[in-house]
């Protein structure tokens, strides 16, 4: 078995789930969710450092048969 790596962080304003280094399972799936704090709003998610749209997701990114490392950043805008 071979473990996958994954960086999860975000900005202040909200959190991800689960957040850090991830290990992950080659060929498995690996789900991230994400929510904005009161006041705030989910302005930009960037996976392996490009935009992803924010209206598409429905609060959550979902990484399929993963066979290699990848990157998620959620960014948090105050209204």
């Amino acid at each position: 078995m071979l473990d996958i790596h994954h960086q999860v962080s975000c900005s202040n304003g909200g959190s991800i789930s689960p957040s850090g280094k991830i290990s992950v399972s080659k060929n498995d799936n690996a789900t991230f969710t994400f929510e904005a704090n009161d006041g705030y709003e989910v302005s930009s998610v960037l996976v392996d450092g490009e935009k992803v749209d924010v209206n598409s997701l429905d609060g959550k990114y979902v990484f399929n048969n993963v066979n290699s490392n990848h990157s998620i950043y959620n960014d948090f805008l105050h209204f």
